[in-house]
């Protein structure tokens, strides 16, 4: 995890890969994401709205336009 003044938010939607693993545990670790769809898909969705929020300059929604 990279040091930031977000880390603990983050941790959430990151799949946290330790530097002492080798490279077999870290495979073991992203098949068990990419065996639930589902959970990747929210952790996507969770980060996505904790960047709009938290980090882009201003906090405004952005409404679909139907005619485009």
């Amino acid at each position: 995890m990279l040091p930031t003044e977000h880390e603990e938010a983050l941790r959430g939607f990151t799949i946290e890969l330790k530097p002492t693993w080798g490279i077999e545990w870290d495979h073991l670790e992203l098949e068990k994401y990419l065996a639930d769809p589902q959970r990747l898909h929210q952790m996507a969705m969770d980060a996505f709205v904790y960047a709009r929020q938290q980090l882009t300059p201003m906090n405004v929604s952005v409404e679909r336009d139907e005619n485009v």
